[in-house]
């Protein structure tokens, strides 16, 4: 054992020896050598300090690099919640009272706003509070009746914020940034925001209300135009008018009342530099939101007029809030912000059921908000108009847009045979009288065995592709020449 062990020595020094002067010798020799000294077990060579190592040791610093950049951004990000939180009153890290799932912008408690409006009382309200209670009665003062059904208040509702409001795209950014940015598409409102003065509503003018706007937009919104079907609450059919109007178009508040928004000592204390557009705040007194301050103002509405509402606030890829109502005992799906982008309300995302905006691109828990599967108060399905003769669909078109609209749902009577690409090669030539617009048609997917088509109007951009399906045939299934005639009757008129 102790020639064994004086052997062992000998091969370790002579290999320190070697490794001084040459390097390691290769494994085989030393497993040769080891084997001359009569060593029995695993002998294993010292080796260099080689490239393999180093690479190792790079990729273990950048991943603790990263690491470290999360956890600062995390850390950074939860100062924000805290913050807000403290000043709110709202714990941001949980689950509101309302059931609204937190985002990259704070959901709005409109709990005291509510409890004051009921009341009577706006004591101890925060002055940001106490606007947002006096504008928002203010305009339920002006478009809600006495005798209105659920479904009217909601539709008066949706048209007003529609017509008041523009979308703040200075706000859009990438998930993650300064600003919060928030997914959607714009408004109207113009390149003047609309001016609203909370304490001068005319409550007492049943048949319309109007608001002001400072720059070049101007809103109106007249009550006796146009008429939409409602279902009551016992299925008698209802009507109720109103239709909104206007002349400004998509874009942020103009330089004299961004001025006074950054001027407002309420909007400086916004952590979002934001103007409280992500809030009633900013939606009631600048009319500049974007998608989560339309959720909680329409919310708002609908809490202080006893409507069940719910938020959904989706921010798995990227971020989007829309509203949940519920009518009548069934829920719909309200997004006004998708609805946004054109003149007159299109209403193709009022009241429509899940399918609608599970195909929107913004997923959520479907287990924690109750099924949207009916189509009772879905605008489209309520407002259809039969078509049994094709050819009587241009003076149908001609009439919604002499009336303002901006979009006109059909249902064609199963002994029409038409196809997407047919329709939307109609609605080309009806559109190329008008120059440069665009007019185009989607069919329902959410009512079955019905031939149900939302067409929509645009008059000022074609910038979208063919609607329309490829069937493989470019066959018309009308007589073309027919059609052409009746388009030509209805719209030869038109100057573009």
């Amino acid at each position: 054992m102790e020639e064994l062990n004086k052997n062992n020595e000998t091969l370790q020094t002579s290999d320190i020896a070697a490794e001084q002067t040459q390097g390691s010798a290769p494994d085989a020799e030393n497993m040769a050598a080891g084997a001359a000294a009569g060593l029995t077990g695993p002998y294993i060579s010292k080796k260099r300090f080689g490239p393999l190592h180093i690479t190792v040791i790079c990729l273990a610093l950048i991943c603790v690099l990263l690491i470290g950049l999360l956890g600062w951004q995390i850390t950074r990000m939860n100062k924000v919640y805290s913050f807000i939180g403290e000043n709110s009153g709202t714990d941001l890290t949980d689950w509101t009272p309302t059931g609204v799932i937190k985002g990259n912008h704070p959901l709005y408690d409109d709990s005291a706003v509510v409890k004051a409006y009921k009341d009577g009382n706006d004591k101890g309200l925060s002055d940001k509070d106490a606007y947002v209670l006096k504008a928002a009665k203010s305009v339920i003062d002006e478009v809600i009746k006495d005798g209105m059904t659920d479904y009217e208040k909601e539709f008066a509702i949706y048209n007003w914020q529609f017509g008041y409001t523009h979308y703040n795209d200075s706000a859009f950014a990438p998930i993650g940034s300064e600003n919060h940015g928030d997914e959607g598409s714009g408004s109207v409102g113009g390149n003047g925001t609309v001016a609203f003065d909370a304490g001068n509503a005319d409550s007492d003018n049943a048949d319309a209300a109007q608001t002001s706007a400072s720059g070049s937009g101007a809103v109106t919104m007249n009550a006796d135009a146009g008429k939409v079907i409602a279902a009551g609450a016992n299925n008698a059919v209802q009507t109720v008018t109103t239709t909104v109007t206007t002349t400004a178009s998509s874009g942020n508040m103009n330089s004299e009342t961004a001025q006074e928004a950054n001027d407002d000592p309420i909007c400086q204390e916004d952590p979002y530099k934001e103007n409280y557009d992500y809030e009633p705040y900013g939606v009631l007194k600048y009319g500049s939101y974007i998608c989560v301050g339309n959720a909680t103002t329409f919310k708002l509405f609908m809490d202080m007029l006893d409507i069940p509402c719910q938020i959904i606030h989706s921010t798995e890829q990227g971020e989007h809030a829309w509203d949940l109502v519920q009518i009548d005992g069934d829920w719909y799906h309200v997004d006004l912000t998708f609805d946004g982008g054109s003149k007159t309300p299109t209403y193709s995302n009022f009241n429509v059921p899940d399918d609608v905006k599970l195909n929107s691109g913004y997923p959520w828990d479907t287990t924690k908000f109750p099924a949207a599967d009916s189509v009772k108060c879905c605008y489209a399905v309520m407002n259809a108009v039969d078509v049994s003769d094709i050819y009587k669909l241009p003076s149908m078109i001609r009439q919604a847009l002499d009336d303002k609209k901006g979009s006109i749902s059909v249902r064609f009577d199963s002994s029409v045979t038409i196809t997407e690409n047919d329709l939307s090669n109609i609605l080309d030539q009806m559109s190329s009288y008008y120059g440069d617009a665009y007019f185009y048609a989607e069919k329902t997917e959410y009512v079955t065995n019905e031939q149900l088509y939302v067409i929509q109007f645009d008059i000022y951009s074609d910038d979208s592709d063919d609607g329309g399906d490829d069937d493989g045939s470019d066959e018309p299934r009308y007589d073309s020449d027919k059609m052409s005639e009746a388009i030509s009757e209805s719209f030869s008129d038109i100057q573009a």
